[in-house]
């Protein structure tokens, strides 16, 4: 659920959002204290929750804390049916944003409240690929994790042929393997993923999510440099503070010797200044979940509660915890 909050703030022009790779320095189990991060992450406020499910029904916390002075700007508790776990989701971005005083175009609204499916297992499904895929560049495991992570997203589409965002997250897991890990750089690995991107172009032609896909497509798969480009400054419309974007525009640059042109693009949304918003990192890793997002000078986060997490793990919780990103690989290694 942490994840698709932040990823419908993220498509609110208002609100700005930085790479996770800001947070990789908090990569430990050890308890941290949240002023101190807040304050080196040049974040004002902090969001935090918990979300626990008994049966069919689920309670979801959530909180805006002034990370400064421990004040409570804002909390509310949703205890409703399982099936209204979406509708959760974007009543409490909304709330996010509007307590940050950010405004919403009827276009950011109507992203904001669709459901990114209606089958609750086949969203389980893509939301465990995404943590396998989000760590994989990192994990001693990367290609069973990845490998792992296409069974779960093949499985998802099959139990909802229409689950876009499940083809778009399929079609870079087979890049990964493609391009970047190199465990299975074959026409056949390259003609899945393009499968997986006309998929969601059949599905939504127009959607800024579709142009990502089909330039990480362009430029993991056939190199096409200026092709991902023209393609990445159409889904910057819908996406003007998604990370992937200003990433995947740094390594191309760089790719074409604008080296610093490139390193911009790649650190336009991964600085720690105040006008920013930082999303999560896995807890897979033991990260502290922690998110920050913001309007002008104005920052929230986001954490998912430790005591929540370790009942979850007991089987007594249910918390989607996975992350914004589908995950920041170094740029493919040069034939």
């Amino acid at each position: 659920m942490q994840d698709e909050i932040l990823t419908d703030l993220a498509k609110i022009a208002d609100l700005k959002v930085i790479s996770r790779t800001s947070v990789l320095q908090y990569k430990s189990g050890v308890a941290r204290n949240l002023r101190e991060i807040a304050q080196q992450l040049g974040v004002a406020n902090v969001v935090e929750g918990s979300v626990q499910r008994s049966g069919n029904r689920v309670r979801v916390n959530a909180q805006l804390v002034d990370a400064r002075t421990d004040a409570h700007l804002w909390a509310q508790t949703y205890d409703r049916d399982l099936a209204d776990v979406f509708a959760i989701q974007s009543e409490i971005a909304k709330a996010i944003a509007d307590q940050l005083q950010a405004k919403l175009s009827p276009n950011e609204k109507k992203a904001i409240e669709q459901p990114p499916t209606t089958d609750l297992a086949a969203f389980d499904l893509y939301s465990r690929a995404k943590s396998l895929l989000l760590t994989a560049g990192f994990s001693a495991t990367g290609d069973p994790d990845r490998r792992k992570a296409i069974e779960l997203l093949d499985e998802a589409v099959k139990r909802d042929p229409s689950f876009f965002d499940a083809y778009c997250q399929l079609a870079y897991a087979h890049e990964q393997l493609y391009a970047v890990s190199g465990f299975d750089h074959t026409p056949a690995r390259l003609a899945l993923a393009e499968a997986a991107v006309q998929a969601a172009t059949r599905l939504r032609p127009d959607a800024a999510e579709t142009h990502l896909a089909r330039a990480q497509y362009l430029y993991y798969g056939l190199r096409d440099y200026a092709g991902a480009l023209a393609e990445l400054e159409i889904a910057r419309r819908a996406l003007p503070n998604d990370p992937r974007l200003f990433e995947l525009t740094g390594y191309i640059l760089r790719r074409r010797g604008q080296q610093e042109e490139g390193l911009q693009q790649s650190g336009a949304r991964g600085g720690a200044g105040p006008a920013q918003l930082l999303y999560s990192a896995t807890d897979r890793a033991q990260l502290p979940n922690i998110g920050a997002l913001c309007r002008g000078n104005r920052c929230a986060g986001s954490r998912v509660s430790d005591r929540a997490r370790q009942r979850r793990n007991a089987g007594q919780s249910w918390t989607i915890e996975h992350l914004l990103e589908s995950g920041h690989p170094a740029a493919p290694p040069d034939d």
